[in-house]
């Protein structure tokens, strides 16, 4: 929802670093065919939690910039600052790929291969990689998809994924299913996330998600989201820590 609001005041296309601009216009192209992620990472700065009095009215600047352009797909960076300090709030790298009605890959057009073939890629972009599912049995929990769940495409939204997904992990540590979690499930805040898209759905589809903690990691989860035994989307979730000092108050 902060992205959004960012958008209201300015979109860049171009890099900070790159006055003249050079990287041009692509969002024309983005928006003017069906677009499907196939992943995302997103990192959020703990100024998000602990400096909200700093930003919480202030106008935000978002900044949207090409990252890499390959024959159907592209890499996006988006961010997100406080416009009057240059304070950064969060980043989101997301791979997206050009389909056509019947939802196959097409190609970009000649134009626009040309206007952007010189782009090199500024940020590292790494595609989740799921690991095997734990011994132990991951928390689970059904739900079906609504239509404010969906997006004009009429499938499911990037976001109410992850929205499932935090719901779920709330759950599960609220009820002592996932070791290294405990306590009160707000107390951990969303400090990474990086996700994969294997198919869509839509609304009335019965999902079941799974969400179990990463004994390496210490703060990570991972997350897997199946409609009718197929998975759809999958991902690591990693938590700022009960330490985060977010600017409470002791209660009277």
């Amino acid at each position: 929802m902060m992205i959004q609001s960012g958008k209201d005041n300015i979109v860049g296309a171009g890099l900070p670093t790159d006055p003249g601009r050079k990287y041009g216009n692509f969002i024309s192209l983005q928006y003017g065919n069906q677009v499907f992620t196939l992943s995302s990472q997103f990192s959020i700065e703990s100024e998000l939690y602990t400096k909200r009095a700093d930003f919480y009215y202030a106008p935000l600047l978002f900044k949207e910039y090409l990252n890499r352009i390959g024959t159907t797909s592209l890499e996006v960076v988006r961010e997100l600052y406080v416009q009057h300090s240059g304070m950064k709030l969060c980043r989101c790298i997301q791979g997206l790929v050009m389909v056509n009605r019947d939802h196959k890959p097409t190609p970009h057009p000649d134009w626009y291969q040309t206007k952007y073939r010189h782009v090199q890629p500024q940020v590292k972009f790494i595609r989740y990689s799921p690991p095997a599912e734990p011994s132990r049995k991951a928390y689970r929990r059904d739900i079906s998809v609504e239509w404010s769940d969906t997006d004009y495409n009429y499938h499911t939204n990037q976001f109410s994924y992850t929205r499932f997904v935090m719901d779920t992990f709330q759950r599960a540590v609220c009820d002592g299913a996932l070791p290294g979690f405990s306590g009160d499930p707000a107390d951990y805040k969303p400090k990474a996330m990086n996700v994969s898209h294997s198919a869509q759905s839509t609304a009335g589809d019965a999902l079941t998600v799974a969400v179990w903690s990463d004994d390496a990691t210490p703060r990570r989860i991972h997350a897997r989201v199946e409609n009718r035994g197929a998975v759809t989307y999958q991902g690591s979730f990693d938590f700022f820590g009960s330490d985060l000092n977010c600017g409470k108050t002791a209660k009277l």
